[in-house]
């Protein structure tokens, strides 16, 4: 397949559709950017600490920010929600 000039869109792209973009139509290829790899998210530790969580799954990396806390801030949560110390 050739490269087609930077101006070449896909029929859908732009409009909001970018999951039914074909990307590619004969011999061009759709030069827009939501056929790129996706863009990895990284969560901050709440508490303030270096720790981050980095995936391109949003909720991923939403979930191994939730372990982090399980197993290293769990006592300031428990301090902070008011429980009672075990």
């Amino acid at each position: 397949m050739t490269t087609a000039p930077s101006t070449y869109r896909s029929g859908f792209c732009g409009s909001g559709f970018h999951d039914r973009c074909r990307g590619d139509y004969r011999t061009a290829v759709c030069g827009c950017t939501c056929h790129n790899e996706p863009k990895a998210v990284t969560v901050h530790c709440f508490f303030g600490c270096a720790h981050t969580a980095t995936d391109v799954d949003p909720q991923a990396a939403h979930e191994a920010m939730e372990e982090h806390y399980r197993s290293e801030h769990w006592q300031r949560i428990r301090e902070l929600a008011g429980w009672m110390a075990a």
